[in-house]
């Protein structure tokens, strides 16, 4: 018996230069069809939304867009989560199992101390995003990964969370509701990201991602697919786009359009007499393309010498991993190549390769989206296993949480 017969799971990417959002139809389990559609949108600024009523109209307008097309109103979407105000953690709980001599372990007491180490640890205005058990350890002594059905009479976890402040996360959940959706649930950003690139079938266990977003970039370190370590940098593509504007007294529009069609790195390459013409208002304007990739090149040493100062800074079993790159700002000409010899690591794009879908092939723009319906898919098979009978409430939790972060993480 399949899963669904018909269904649609939505993905809605919420960025500070535009919103993007992907609806898939799911038949006997699998995406049968994808609908994409991006709208520019300038309600977020370092994940933050800063104007409800412009980001409520943006997701309304995108809404209203995917119905033209698919004849489907959207109900519930599942959405991203970004910004600096995010935090890591780490978490621990014991507790004891019995009083006198050893017993088994139970899902239920994995769920339990799991729980508990979250409530220890979390400030009353706070709530993790993510979390995940880095080990347990039995009396004290042994440290395994999956203590279920294992005797013990003391268990302890150790727990990796990132957070975020429970205002932001109720803001998110206002302005969809406002836009006539109910949120499935909220994932960290980088995590969807993933999820996309299917690094996994690409042999790529640990790896760096590195999100260059618009005006923040987000670094995470994957180690045998599971997450540990997260970071923000507050600088991202637009930081490009603001100094060609000012170097050159652009308007915003005609400095993005500069930095999609004239850099070229290095600038070293490019000759000095070389000119790209600029029509600016009633007028033309002449600028020396090495002036505009210098600038750009100026911009682009500055991140890339902060990311690398994150990446040595990792705890020593941490090995300097292969570096993923996406975002707008990694399809400039000659960025991958600047970024591999400033890091000294091996350099690759992530776009998306599913070929089946070609408005998704290779896109940097959906990628988040459609990790977010990667994620609501397997959630929903999860659901329904754990709907089966004779599994209590905790076991269900327990048996969801364990297999999508073992499936994709």
């Amino acid at each position: 018996m399949s899963l669904f017969k018909t269904k649609y799971i939505c993905g809605l990417d919420l960025g500070a230069s535009k919103i993007a959002i992907v609806l898939a139809k799911i038949d006997k389990n699998q995406i049968e069809a994808i609908y994409a559609k991006s709208i520019s949108c300038q309600g977020l600024k370092n994940g933050v939304i800063s104007d409800p009523k412009e980001l409520t109209n943006s997701i309304s307008k995108l809404i209203v867009e995917i119905k033209k097309i698919t004849g489907y109103k959207i109900k519930s979407t599942y959405v991203n989560i970004s910004g600096g105000y995010l935090k890591t953690k780490y978490a621990s709980s014991t507790i004891a199992l019995s009083e006198r001599s050893n017993r088994v372990i139970s899902s239920y007491d994995i769920s339990r101390i799991q729980k508990e180490a979250c409530n220890l640890t979390l400030d009353f205005e706070e709530e993790a995003i993510y979390k995940r058990a880095l080990d347990f350890i039995l009396d004290g002594k042994n440290s395994v990964l999956d203590p279920h059905g294992l005797y013990a009479h003391t268990l302890k976890v150790n727990m990796y969370l990132v957070t975020s402040p429970v205002s932001y996360i109720s803001n998110i959940t206002t302005v969809l509701n406002q836009a006539g959706l109910e949120v499935e649930e909220i994932l960290l950003s980088g995590i969807a990201t993933s999820l996309a690139l299917s690094l996994q079938e690409q042999n790529l266990e640990n790896f760096a991602l590195i999100d260059i977003g618009h005006d923040l970039t987000e670094i995470l370190v994957f180690k045998n697919n599971y997450l540990e370590y997260f970071d923000t940098l507050p600088i991202g593509g637009n930081d490009i786009t603001k100094a060609i504007m000012d170097n050159f007294d652009l308007s915003l529009m005609l400095a993005q359009d500069v930095k999609k069609t004239y850099i070229s790195l290095p600038s070293s390459q490019i000759d000095q007499e070389r000119q790209v013409v600029l029509k600016k208002g009633v007028g033309y304007l002449a600028l020396k393309q090495k002036a505009i990739a210098q600038i750009a090149e100026n911009q682009i040493k500055l991140l890339v010498s902060q990311i690398k100062e994150k990446i040595n800074s990792l705890p020593k079993e941490i090995e300097p991993p292969p570096v993923v790159f996406t975002g707008q700002t990694a399809l400039l000409e000659g960025f991958l190549e600047m970024a591999e010899s400033l890091l000294g690591l091996p350099v690759k794009l992530g776009t998306i390769r599913e070929q089946k879908f070609p408005q998704l092939y290779k896109s940097v723009i959906f990628t988040t989206s459609f990790g977010l319906v990667l994620y609501g898919l397997k959630s929903h098979q999860i659901k329904k296993i754990t709907s089966m009978p004779g599994l209590n409430i905790a076991q269900k939790t327990f048996f969801k949480a364990k297999e999508i972060y073992q499936e994709y993480f």
